[in-house]
């Protein structure tokens, strides 16, 4: 995980270059610098990797390319979600 303050700067630079689409990332990575959100994180969400795990290292690449679609169109769906979320609360 990068550091706070690499993460703010990269904030700086999203927000300098007009890529409000990172914002969402970038927030992704704040609190997870405390050992115990960090540890909470990796619990609950250690099966999901497994399960990713288990097919990507199937060598299967029907089965590959699906999970690879999906986690792109659900990754953009989310960012839009909390894109809304924020434009609310602003």
């Amino acid at each position: 995980m990068p550091p706070p303050d690499v993460i703010d700067k990269l904030k700086e630079l999203a927000k300098e270059h007009d890529r409000a689409d990172l914002e969402p990332v970038l927030d992704s990575f704040s609190g997870a610098h405390h050992p115990r959100v960090a540890a909470q994180r990796t619990a609950d969400r250690q099966r999901w990797h497994d399960l990713l795990d288990v097919v990507l290292d199937s060598n299967e690449a029907d089965a590959t390319t699906a999970v690879q679609q999906t986690l792109v169109v659900f990754a953009n769906y989310a960012r839009v979600q909390t894109s809304k979320v924020k434009q609310k609360k602003a």
